[in-house]
């Protein structure tokens, strides 16, 4: 099976990428039923944020309601990547829901997406302005990419640390 996202070839029946950590199977927000892993950024692309926000949400609260950790963690750090706004209270916002994605990941072990939230953590604070604290976090992100072996993010990340340098 072929990853949607960094085409990196997969055993078929796997949960995740291997090469990328894409989730193959999403819970639709509003109904519930599975979704190939690429169509969770459909809304995001296309630059309807306030759509991303509000399935986001739904799928934080589905995730909440059924008590699924894992799947909570994800929409979490997407409801925090969807906050594109620059006022304090939407960073406050974005950082809280990655916040506490990173803490429900490290305690399930899921490390691919816990540097996911330390990247999102990163991009989050480079965009208004805290510096030292988008380096600590992209530093953090970009170990966890190497020694996972995550090649695809792993480039990603050491773009971005060459881009702020």
């Amino acid at each position: 099976m072929q990853c949607p996202r960094c085409h990196a070839e997969n055993r078929q029946g796997r949960r995740f990428c291997g090469e990328c950590g894409l989730s193959f199977a999403i819970p639709c927000p509003a109904c519930g039923s599975l979704n190939e892993g690429g169509e969770r950024f459909a809304y995001r692309a296309s630059r309807r944020t306030d759509d991303a926000a509000r399935l986001t949400t739904d799928a934080v609260r589905l995730a909440t309601e059924r008590q699924s950790e894992g799947n909570q963690a994800r929409a979490l750090l997407l409801l925090g990547e969807s906050n594109t706004d620059d006022d304090p209270v939407g960073a406050s916002q974005a950082e809280d829901c990655c916040r506490r994605a990173l803490a429900i990941a490290e305690k399930l072990g899921m490390r691919p997406l816990g540097a996911h939230c330390h990247a999102g953590l990163a991009r989050l604070y480079q965009r208004i302005g805290r510096r030292e604290q988008a380096q600590q976090h992209l530093v953090t992100a970009t170990r966890m990419y190497r020694e996972m072996d995550m090649q695809f993010w792993l480039g990603r990340a050491e773009a971005e640390t060459n881009s702020s340098a």
